[in-house]
């Protein structure tokens, strides 16, 4: 555990090979910086990912190219408020299941998502 959050594999190798680069790099092993670093470049991948997926599904619905929770435009809206609000849920069960850090972390990176 690192801050008390257990790590699991993903951010293990994530933390290992931020220490790896340091040592090849000549730079001292910094476990505290090593996972800072972790930390903010996996929720950025992660938030920049849940955002562009997001994204495309709501382009899709909106050229009338998908369907979203089986629903195709037009859309009350009620609906399309119904839509939405299931697809921010469905990306929120995404990143909690995903993010890696911790919680003051993950809290500003889901934010700024």
């Amino acid at each position: 555990a690192i801050g008390g959050q257990q790590l699991d594999c993903r951010a293990f190798v994530a933390l290992v090979r931020q220490l790896v680069a340091a040592l090849n790099g000549g730079r001292p092993m910094n476990v505290r910086g090593a996972w800072a670093a972790v930390q903010h470049t996996s929720c950025g991948e992660l938030a920049d990912r849940l955002r562009r997926d997001a994204c495309l599904r709501l382009r899709g619905l909106a050229t009338g190219e998908a369907q979203l929770a089986g629903q195709a435009l037009p859309l009350s809206e009620e609906a399309l408020r119904d839509v939405i609000e299931g697809e921010r849920r469905e990306v929120r069960r995404l990143w909690e299941e995903q993010a890696v850090g911790d919680e003051d972390v993950r809290r500003d990176y889901w934010q700024e998502l």
